[in-house]
């Protein structure tokens, strides 16, 4: 009964004494407060292609769709300030599609004709200044 009721401790002790999963979200917000629905990519050091290089992938990588009046949001699974230290530059891109131009037209032609709306080239500091919500109002 000691053996069982010692092995019961230690296993509390290591089990208590690990570090908690990490919880911690480093997000994005993108906020649409434009008329339609959107959907954006966000170009990460691991991605082909990283600002100063602007063209989008080769491979489709968006978003779910975001509805107008509707804020989502972009986590990178650590801080940003470690993805920024990856990247060539000192920005990183965020491109904002119309979800009925990827509806219409497939991704080579978007691609290729550089079907966005808009694209943000953002620096860390940008982020921090927008307390890291990018708003698209559609102009």
């Amino acid at each position: 009964m000691k053996k069982i009721i010692s092995l019961l401790i230690i296993l509390a002790s290591i089990l208590f004494s690990c570090e908690s999963v990490k919880d911690t979200v480093y997000r994005i917000d993108i906020e649409n407060q434009s008329t339609h629905t959107i959907q954006y990519y966000i170009s990460r050091p691991e991605e082909e292609f990283v600002y100063p290089n602007t063209s989008l992938p080769t491979v489709k990588k968006v978003s779910r769709e975001i509805k107008p009046s509707i804020t989502n949001y972009d986590d990178s699974g650590s801080n940003w300030e470690v993805v920024y230290k990856k990247l060539p530059s000192d920005k990183m891109s965020l491109f904002i599609f119309d979800s009925d131009t990827l509806k219409k037209y497939n991704w080579e032609n978007v691609r290729l004709n550089y079907r966005v709306l808009k694209r943000y080239d953002l620096t860390l500091k940008d982020l921090e200044d927008m307390n890291w919500t990018v708003t698209y109002t559609g102009n």
